[in-house]
């Protein structure tokens, strides 16, 4: 019995080991088409999990993406598109180094005189 133990402590400890090194992070699943599909929680290691033959993984955080933000600096207030590290989201497009946003230009703003 003790032997069972030791084995399983030895287990145990080697494992929570390995998990701190293989951190999980979201990664955006990016198709043939170039368009983000889905979004996996993944550590990265192929020999855990490999994507669908095709797919492009990039990781979430890291990956700059252009969304539309408000730029109040101008002489009218409007949206421009601006590059934001870990903003991607599905169906946004990738063109080799930067993801796209796929949602329209938002509405200008009015601004009361």
């Amino acid at each position: 019995m003790e032997n069972r133990r030791l084995r399983c402590g030895r287990y145990l400890r080697n494992r929570m080991v390995k998990d701190k090194t293989m951190t999980e992070q979201n990664y955006l699943m990016v198709n043939e088409a170039n368009i983000v599909e889905n979004i996996v929680l993944w550590d990265g290691n192929t020999e855990t999990w490999q994507p669908p033959v095709g797919y492009t993984m990039l990781p979430a955080t890291t990956t700059p993406a252009m969304v539309w933000t408000l730029d109040s600096g101008l002489t009218t207030p409007d949206y421009v598109l601006e590059e934001v590290v870990g903003a991607g989201d599905i169906g946004f497009t990738w063109n080799g180094s930067v993801l796209t946003t796929n949602q329209p230009k938002p509405d200008a703003l009015v601004v009361d005189p």
